[in-house]
């Protein structure tokens, strides 16, 4: 039987809310079939823009975000990568 999947209740792509006397938001990537939580935050929005970084630095330009892509970019027009998200990624991929 395969494992019911939770419904997250969010509109920012990536997002879930967890908890439910002290809610907090989850943000995550699916990677290759595989739910990997990229942090807790007490503000949906703050989740939302930690998985478009986490996206950006592991899709590329073409990953679907929450955001516009020039949050992510530097004024040469390259991917910012945030080192807290690439160390998690690392650790996590």
């Amino acid at each position: 039987m395969a494992k019911a999947q939770r419904k997250c209740i969010s509109s920012f792509e990536g997002v879930c809310r967890v908890g439910k006397f002290d809610p907090q938001w989850v943000a995550q990537l699916d990677i290759n079939g595989k739910i990997i939580p990229i942090g807790f935050f007490a503000e949906e929005v703050d989740a939302a823009a930690a998985y478009d970084k986490a996206a950006v630095m592991l899709r590329g330009k073409g990953a679907k975000l929450n955001f516009p892509l020039v949050n992510y970019l530097d004024s040469d027009g390259k991917i910012i990568v945030d080192p807290e998200i690439k160390a998690m990624l690392k650790r996590k991929g």
